[in-house]
């Protein structure tokens, strides 16, 4: 009896073992992507800036202190992309090892881009308001807070 239950602990160890081992040699074949995003013109950190990774579903967002970082990145070859509203969307390729951090800092410049008011109403989908025909009424965020 006793040797049954020696047995079975000891494939209980070998399990155990394998499983941490393997779960440790996974994390290894990943690696980091961390970094700043600034303004070009003023140098200062931009937070809630959207970080991702084309093609994949590894994404996150700057702090407030415009820093970010993305854990878990397979090794190989990326396109990271960086976008928030009013500033120009950039792009740098980055080459992830195994077990290594990159960093990756980004300077964004303002967009000259303008930004129509968009009407939802109806059936219709979101409407930029110019292309409207009919006059409607405009909600300011200032009179709703």
């Amino acid at each position: 009896m006793f040797h049954r239950y020696y047995i079975r602990g000891a494939l209980a160890a070998l399990f155990f073992t394998q499983g941490v081992t393997g779960a440790t040699s996974l994390a290894a074949q990943a690696g980091t992507v961390t970094g700043a995003v600034t303004d070009a013109g003023t140098s200062q950190p931009l937070a809630e800036v959207s970080i991702s990774l084309a093609g994949t579903e590894t994404s996150g967002l700057t702090n407030s202190g415009g820093r970010y970082r993305l854990d878990g990145v397979p090794a190989g070859s990326y396109t990271l992309r960086v976008v928030i509203p009013g500033y120009r969307t950039r792009e740098k390729e980055v080459t992830v090892s195994a077990g290594g951090t990159r960093v990756v800092d980004f300077q964004l410049e303002v967009s000259n881009l303008h930004l129509d008011q968009i009407v939802r109403g109806g059936l219709t989908g979101p409407v930029e308001r110019r292309r409207v025909g009919a006059s409607s009424p405009v909600l300011d965020a200032v009179r709703v807070t």
